[in-house]
């Protein structure tokens, strides 16, 4: 069933809208009567800010038609993300010929008095290099965090866009705390496989609430999830009903996992997940 697509709140359409600088990012049109907004996952339901990108009609329709490649858009949201150049406010002279970028201007007969604020903060900004990890590991790791929060929504345990990305944004501030790193993009190369590992935990955790709730959607969860793990390991389905019939020690062989009982469905899961 194809998923209800949600409309961005006026707040996100202006955050979006400046992220663009108000002109289209693949052809710089600034004359745009109307921004469209287009989902880079293609859930039109996911409405959480990094899976969208507002774009005019005539781009958001070269994308529809491949013309412009998935590829090239994900990487135009990466780089207004995280490669964006920082605009600089702008700075006013005193007397003294001191600079300040804040200050409160006020006119008195011929003398002007400029009232500054002499509170400064220094935030560092580290940006990712060839010691983190890729932008398409970047966004795998996302659809993760997507697929674990899509379990709570199923299960009926969330049911606003609200909630759905306060949820997104608890889950990847979990990921933050547990490997230390203070934006997804400078996880290191070496701790992906320790990430991806422990994000399929999570999801494999919190899949039995989907069980208890929504079981149609939990076998499916399941299948989904088996199949991309043997395409992984580079089995083919042969292999897996071998598997199965082998390390689960049916009576009778199966030919589908849909012939699974609950259990050995879930067993039959922490089996092929174990292997490397």
């Amino acid at each position: 069933m194809e998923k209800k697509r949600t409309t961005p709140t006026p707040a996100m359409k202006k955050k979006l809208q400046a992220e663009i600088d108000s002109k289209c990012p693949f052809c710089d049109n600034l004359d745009v009567e109307t921004f469209e907004f287009h989902h880079i996952d293609g859930d039109k339901s996911n409405t959480i800010a990094t899976n969208l990108l507002m774009i005019c009609p005539t781009c958001h329709s070269k994308i529809d038609k491949s013309i412009i490649p998935t590829e090239q858009v994900k990487n135009k949201k990466y780089d207004l993300l995280y490669n964006k150049p920082k605009s600089k406010p702008e700075k006013t002279v005193n007397q003294n010929n001191t600079f300040n970028s804040s200050v409160n201007n006020s006119v008195i007969g011929n003398v002007e008095t400029v009232y500054l604020n002499t509170k400064k903060v220094t935030k560092q900004i580290i940006q990712p290099t060839e010691i983190h990890i890729t932008q398409e590991q970047v966004f795998k790791i996302d659809e993760l965090l997507k697929q674990i929060v899509e379990i709570h929504i199923n299960a009926g345990k969330i049911s606003t866009n609200d909630e759905k990305s306060k949820a997104y944004r608890d889950w990847g501030a979990k990921l933050k705390r547990k490997f230390k790193i203070t934006n997804r993009n400078l996880i290191p190369k070496e701790k992906y496989d320790e990430v991806i590992k422990w994000l399929h935990q999570q999801n494999a955790i919190n899949r039995p609430k989907l069980r208890r709730t929504n079981n149609d959607e939990w076998r499916k969860k399941q299948y989904t999830a088996i199949y991309a793990k043997i395409n992984q390991l580079g089995f083919p389905k042969e292999k897996l009903y071998e598997i199965a019939n082998s390390r689960l020690e049916l009576k009778k062989p199966i030919i589908s996992m849909k012939e699974l009982g609950e259990q050995n469905l879930e067993k039959l899961y922490q089996i092929i997940f174990s292997m490397k």
